[in-house]
C-alpha cells in the first residue's frame, strides 16, 4: 500500500510543476518561418527559417508540428544531448496512404517537465503515418506521453530506449521491432508490442493499466545494474517473447495484487539471481498471491 500511495504522491506533485512549467514558455509552430510550410521534405530542426519568427526551439520553447502532406522527416539537433520543453506533434486524416509525418532524433533528448509530450495520429489514419524515430538514441521522458495511435521505431537498435524519468504508458502506439521501453516507478500499460520489442522494468514498478493485447520480451532489473527491479502487477499479462529475472537483491521481483491475476510467459522464462547461474524455464505461467 505504501508504494502505491507513494507513486500517487508523487504524480500530484509532478502535476502542480507540470500546470506552472507552460506559463513562461513561447511556443514556435514548424513550417511559421520564412522558409514557408515545409510539409514534404527532409528537413532540420536547427533551420531557423522552418519556425515562427525564424526562431530554432529549445527548452523552454512549446513546440507545434503539425500535419505533412506527403512523407515528411524532420531530424532534431546534433552535437551535445539536449532538452526540449512541450512538444506536439499531430497529423489529421489523410486520404493519401503514402503519407508519413515524422520525427527522427540525432541525439538524446531529455524532458524536465512531466506530461510535456504528445503525439497524435488521427484514428482513421495508419499508426505508421506518424513516426517517432529514437534511431539509436535514447528519448528520456516524465511521466505519461501521449501516444495516440502512432509508432515508435528504432532504425539503429543496437543503441537507444525510450526510456523515463518516473512513469511510462504507451496509449495505442505501435511498438516495433528493435524498441527498448525502459519504465521507473509506474507502468501505465498499453502499447501494440510487435515481436522484437522490449519492455524493461528498472527498478520497483507499479503497474497501473493493463496491455491490451501482449508484451513480447520483458526485463525485470537490468543485467549487472545492482538496483533491484521488481513489478506490482493488478492486471493479467501475457508476454510471447522471453521474461529474464535480474534480481541483485533477491526481493520478490514479481508481486500480485490479488490471488486471481495471472502471468503467462509463451518464451523461455529465465532467473538470473541463482547462485549457481540463470535457471531456465518454458512456457511458464505464475499465478498472483497477495504480498505481505
Amino acid at each position: 500500500m505504501s508504494l502505491r500511495l507513494t507513486a500517487v504522491r508523487a504524480v500530484v506533485a509532478v502535476t502542480v510543476l507540470a500546470c506552472a512549467s507552460g506559463s513562461w514558455a513561447t511556443d514556435y509552430t514548424w513550417g511559421g518561418g520564412s522558409n514557408g510550410p515545409q510539409t514534404t521534405g527532409d528537413f532540420s530542426w536547427s533551420t531557423a527559417g522552418n519556425w515562427t519568427s525564424d526562431h530554432v526551439p529549445f527548452y523552454p520553447d512549446g513546440v507545434i508540428i503539425g500535419d505533412a502532406v506527403g512523407v515528411r522527416n524532420i531530424h532534431t539537433p546534433t552535437g551535445s544531448p539536449w532538452v526540449w520543453g512541450n512538444t506536439v506533434m499531430s497529423q489529421s486524416a489523410t486520404a493519401d496512404p503514402a503519407l508519413v509525418n515524422k520525427l527522427t532524433l540525432e541525439n538524446d533528448v531529455s524532458m524536465v517537465s512531466p506530461f510535456q509530450t504528445n503525439f497524435t495520429n488521427d484514428s482513421s489514419n495508419a499508426p505508421g503515418q506518424l513516426v517517432f524515430d529514437l534511431n539509436g538514441h535514447t528519448f528520456n521522458g516524465y511521466l505519461n506521453t501521449t501516444w495516440s495511435n502512432m509508432t515508435i521505431r528504432n532504425s539503429s537498435p543496437a543503441t537507444g530506449a525510450l526510456s523515463t524519468i518516473y512513469g511510462i504508458g504507451l496509449d495505442s502506439a505501435v511498438i516495433e521491432n528493435g524498441v527498448k521501453v525502459v519504465d521507473r516507478g509506474a507502468f501505465y500499460g498499453g502499447g501494440v508490442w510487435q515481436p522484437g520489442s522490449k519492455l524493461v522494468i528498472a527498478d520497483a514498478s507499479v503497474q497501473y493499466n493493463y496491455v491490451a493485447g501482449a508484451l513480447q520480451n520483458v526485463d525485470i532489473g537490468i543485467n549487472g545494474n545492482p538496483t533491484q527491479g521488481s513489478l506490482y502487477i493488478q492486471f493479467y499479462n501475457q508476454i510471447n517473447g522471453d521474461l529474464n529475472i535480474y534480481a541483485p537483491t533477491n526481493t520478490n521481483p514479481l508481486q500480485f495484487s490479488a490471488s486471481y491475476l495471472t502471468l503467462s510467459v509463451a518464451g523461455n522464462f529465465i532467473d538470473n539471481g541463482t547462485s549457481s547461474g540463470a535457471n531456465t524455464w518454458r512456457s511458464f505461467t505464475r499465478c498472483g498471491r497477495r504480498s505481505s
